[in-house]
Formats: C-alpha cells, structure tokens, sequence
C-alpha cells in the first residue's frame, strides 16, 4: 500500500507539472486531465530482475521528491535489467514527459508499443505524444491499427480518434467515431452532443475537392504547418515579420482560395497585378540567389492560389535553399498531395524530410516514386542521385552512398551540392584527403559563381567549411580545423558539424573548458543532437568528471532515436559501459553496454576483433578505431 501510495503521488506531481508548465519561459500545451493517466508511472510487476523493481522504486520516490534527472538514471537502469518489460519503458517515457522532453518521452513509449502493441494504455500514449510532436498522421495509424486488430468498441480509444478527427476538422470521419460511440455507451449523454457538433460543422463546411489519402494529406499539412514553423525557432534565415506572413499565407484557407476564383475580389485586392510574369520574376530572383525576396514573391502567389503546385515547387525550392527543413517539409506535403505521382514533387518531399532532420526510411518510398516517374532533366537526376547518397549515408550504407554521390559528380562536375555530398561521404569512410580535395573543388566552384555575392551561397559555404572542420579534426591537424570550423560558424553559426569539430578540436588540444561550453551552448539550442550528448559525455569521461555518467545516459537515450545514426548509438554505449566501469558493483552492467556498442556500431566490432586478433600495440589499436570508426579512446580506455 505504501509503494502504491508513493505512485500515486508521484503521479500528482507529474500532472500537476504538464498541466502547468513549470518552466515560464517555454509554453508547453496543456494535457487534458483525461490523458492524464496515460503518462502516468506504474508498476513493473513480475520482472524476471527483482534489483528492477528496487530501480522502480527509487526513481519514483525520487520523482515525487522533484529530483527529475535522478529519478531518469534508476528509470533507465530498470530498462536495461528488464529488457523485455514495456512498463520499464513507459515509465522511462513518463519521467522524460515530465521533465519537458516529449520526443524522448515519445520515443520510450514507442518502444513500449513495440514490446506490447496490443495494449490499450501505450496505444493510446503513442497517439496522444505523436499528435503533441505534430506527427498527426502516425497518431491516426497507432489508434486506427488498435481498433481494427484488437478492440473495434474501445471507447476511450475511439473518442480519442474522434477527437483527432476533430481536431483536424475531418467531420466525416469524426461523426462515424462518435456515432460508433453512441452505441458502444448509449448512456453517455456527452457522445450524442459531441456527435450533433459534427454533424453541425460538416454541414456548415465546403466539400473538399481531394478524396483518400490525398485529402487527408492535405488536411494534415495545413494543419501542422503553424505548429512546426513556432516548434522550429532555431531556424531564422527570414525576419520574424516573414515567419509570421509565410504561416499566414502557406496555409491558405478555403475561402481565400475562393478569392483567388473570384475575378472581382482578385481586383479589388492588393495581389491585383500578379500575373503568369510574377511567377517568371520570383523564379528569376530566386536564380539571382535573392532568396527574400524570391520568397516573398512566391508568398504572394501562393496566397492568391494556394493550390498551384508551379507556386509550391519555387517556395518548397526557396526554403531549402534558404536551410529551413521544417517549412519546406509542409510545403512539400502539400504539394505531393496535389501530385501524389509526379517526380519532382516526390523528390522535394524527400528533400524535406532529409533536411528537416526526420528518419531516412521516412524518405525512402518518395525517392522510389521519384525514380520510377524517371527525371525528366539532368538537374533533377543530379538532384535525385544527392538525395539518395544522403539517405544511405543516414543509414550507414557507405557503399551505396559513395556511389550515388559519385554519379553525381560524374552527371555535373561543377554542382556544388553534390560535391559536398560526395566530400560527406568520404569523410564518412575515413578518405579525409580526398574530402579535402572535393571541399576544395566545392569551395571554388560557390566563390567563382554569380551566387558567390548573394545569400544563398552562404549556407554551402558555411557547410563546406565545416566539413572541412571535420576532415582536419580527423587528421589531428587541430589549427586548421579550428579555423575552418570559425569560418563556418562566422558565416551559418547553425552548422552542427563546425560546432562538434570545433569542439572535439579542442578538448583534443588540452582546451576542455572551452570544448565543454561551446558543446553546452549547441545543445541549448538543439538538444535533440546526440553526436554533441556523446561528446560530451566523452569530454567528462576523460577528465574523470562525476557528469558523465549522466550525461551519457542521455546521449544512450538520444542516440536510440531514429533519427540518430547506428554507430553514434553505439559509441554511446561504449562510453557509458567505460563511465560505469569505475563504479562499484557496476562491472556487470558496464560489460554488457559495451557489448551491445559493439554490435550496434556499423563497423566497431569487425575492426576489433581484427585487432584483438592482431596483437597491436596500443597506439596503432587506437589509431584504428579513430579513423576508421570514429570511436575516441585513451590507452587505458
């Protein structure tokens, strides 16, 4: 009764800080008090590891007493003694929820999805996380595939799903959830009313052109669109007045696409003289490289045809080239939704989702669809080829990587972009001095062409020099690589990549201090970076800092995001096994971390047991697994 009690409160606790954000400084939506329960900590029952349940205990008696970042480390041992309980895992997902981290809460609930789909709680969890991280269209897939396979008259789960309808003003499909309500509890008054709001607003809706799964395309991109451009404050290439003015009119609504039909209003408006010669001249901007005023031509277009797939090509183009993933990914979808087939409006779909950071699987179908329409220009070809280097390189595949960007390359010697890529690649497979040379070659191709004055330059530019970074960090070349890594971060401070080189750069060259702050400061802006959490858990390995540990069960937990690569996760590991090494009782434990690095790194195990095979001397065995697995190791490491 007492542990039962200390959930209970814990629970409280939790709730009271969703509801109410506890941090006044970033707005976090409310959670229904009828969700509450699902983010709710529980009990792990029958683990086959009874120190699991002891974890269990600690961390919610340690997230009762608001001490959140403890209660995460005994949630995340409970996972690694219960491997194959899904309660250790939506636990996990809970502390991260009421911390404030929702994709790394959303991740552990997944997990505990994958462990135990047929559950009511962690469906329903799923749903609710993926629709708060703007995902609205796995939300609908997680409640529906739990309807139809495991209870079709689950009425917790089927008003959620009315409510999503709802929310995504799909009255159709959210009449049929509530009129299958009011059957399944016929004594619920709330269900009747709920329905008759529907049946109401359909009436009231004009009938939307697009049907199946284009319509509801079309509905979920113009609903995320706001909350993926105020999700995305990092990226600002535009001045604040043009965010707000794009999500105005990249959302246009039905009745200004009425306007756009009525030659009277169109007269009467301020977009009276845009004409066939608007579209040429925002295309001719964006050529010139004026990307802000390209853009706010486009923007103008879009806004008296919001459907006009030429207009969302040229905007989708613009956003890219300006580096804002998130606002060309809606663009995208929206303009695949009015050309599901065509080639290019798959491509730039699969440019999105590549840029904006999402899972390389994610792009795979749309880089198929793109192919099989076949390119119609070399420039798309060239195109196509870089962006199926760059999904390869997401999942490791380095030999299909080096050969698209290579074609690339082949197709279009002087294309600064699919240099670059190529350059990627080659860092990626440890060839630093050809990268160099391909940098060297992308670098002159940008500064000798008319773009070399204009902004669009600027961000190919900046990544250039960061990759650079990287190449003579690789290299031990800590001067140089600083350099460029200043080059880069003067030009575009949002490049990662400099960032990390910089960074490794230094604390390589004895300046820790600097190393440490300047990874702090990265990870405030992007906390989601795993690469930096790995880093910097490594950085206080090294000097013996009690941090580490802690940081790098965060970098454990970031790094098993899909979006994160397979070897960073298991450099991970392997670093948190040799943190957890030195402490007492924890041999175990560590042993078997370093072990699942091993095998999660793409090539880290291979090369290993080649030296333990070998018999190297310890300088050459930590050569080795620098350059070849990007793994940083001391001798006594």
């Amino acid at each position: 009764d007492g542990i039962q009690d200390l959930f209970e409160r814990a629970n409280q606790f939790a709730l009271g800080a969703c509801i109410g954000p506890s941090d006044p400084s970033k707005e976090r939506a409310r959670l229904e008090p009828g969700f509450a329960s699902l983010v709710s900590v529980q009990p792990i029952g029958d683990a086959n590891d009874p120190e699991a349940l002891r974890c269990t205990q600690r961390a919610v008696r340690l997230l009762h007493e608001e001490r959140v970042e403890e209660s995460l480390r005994e949630f995340h041992k409970a996972c690694s003694l219960a491997e194959r309980n899904h309660v250790a895992r939506s636990n996990l997902g809970c502390a991260y929820f009421e911390r404030g981290d929702e994709d790394a809460a959303l991740h552990w609930f997944r997990e505990a999805h994958r462990l135990m789909p047929r559950s009511a709680d962690t469906s329903r969890a799923v749903a609710l996380l993926e629709q708060r991280c703007g995902n609205l269209s796995e939300a609908l897939w997680v409640l529906r595939n739990f309807l139809q396979e495991v209870d079709e008259n689950h009425a917790e789960a089927l008003h959620q799903l009315g409510l999503l309808y709802r929310e995504l003003k799909q009255w159709p499909q959210a009449a049929g959830c509530f009129r299958r309500l009011v059957r399944v509890d016929p004594t619920n008054n709330d269900y009747p009313r709920e329905l008759q709001s529907c049946l109401e607003c359909m009436a009231q809706s004009p009938a939307q052109p697009l049907d199946g799964s284009a319509k509801e395309g079309r509905w979920l991109a113009e609903g995320r669109a706001r909350d993926s451009l105020e999700r995305d404050s990092s990226e600002r290439p535009f001045r604040e007045r043009d965010r707000l003015d794009f999500d105005r009119h990249v959302n246009s609504s039905s009745s200004a696409r009425q306007r756009s039909r009525d030659p009277s209003a169109q007269r009467g408006g301020r977009d009276s003289s845009l004409g066939p010669t608007s579209l040429t001249q925002a295309r001719e901007l964006h050529a010139a490289g004026r990307l802000q005023d390209a853009y706010a031509a486009y923007r103008k277009l879009l806004e008296a045809d919001g459907s006009s797939a030429e207009v969302l090509r040229g905007l989708c183009a613009c956003l890219l080239d300006a580096g804002q993933g998130k606002p060309a990914l809606e663009v995208a979808r929206r303009l695949q939704a009015l050309r599901p087939t065509e080639c290019e409006a798959n491509l730039f779909l699969a440019e999105a989702l590549l840029a904006a950071g999402q899972p390389a699987d994610l792009a795979e179908s749309h880089l198929q669809a793109a192919a099989a329409a076949q390119p119609s220009s070399s420039a798309a070809r060239v195109r196509l080829l870089c962006a199926n280097a760059k999904a390869a390189l997401a999942t490791e595949d380095f030999k299909k990587a080096m050969l698209n960007a290579s074609e690339a390359v082949r197709l279009a010697s002087s294309d600064a972009k699919a240099l670059l890529v190529l350059a990627d690649v080659r860092i990626r497979v440890a060839d630093y001095d050809s990268a160099l040379r391909t940098l060297a070659a992308a670098t002159e191709a940008l500064r000798s062409a008319e773009l070399s004055r204009t902004p669009a330059s600027r961000p190919l530019l900046a990544m250039a020099h960061g990759l650079a970074a990287r190449a003579q960090e690789r290299l031990r070349k800590y001067p140089e690589a600083i350099e460029e890594a200043r080059r880069a971060i003067e030009m575009d401070p949002s490049v990662g990549i400099a960032h990390l080189a910089r960074a490794s750069a230094m604390q390589q060259s004895g300046r820790s201090a600097e190393a440490e702050a300047d990874l702090q400061e990265l990870l405030r802006r992007n906390q989601a970076d795993a690469e930096a959490w790995v880093l910097l858990g490594y950085l206080q390995l090294s000097s013996g800092d009690q941090r580490a540990v802690a940081t790098l069960q965060e970098a454990v937990s970031r790094s098993s995001l899909p979006t994160s690569s397979p070897s960073i996760a298991g450099a991970a590991f392997v670093y948190l096994g040799l943190a957890l090494d030195g402490d007492r009782g924890e041999g175990p434990q560590a042993a078997s971390l370093v072990l699942k690095g091993l095998a999660k790194h793409r090539n880290l195990e291979c090369v290993w047991r080649s030296i333990e095979a070998a018999h190297q001397p310890s300088p050459a065995v930590i050569q080795k697994l620098r350059g070849i697995c990007d793994l940083d190791l001391t001798t006594q490491q």
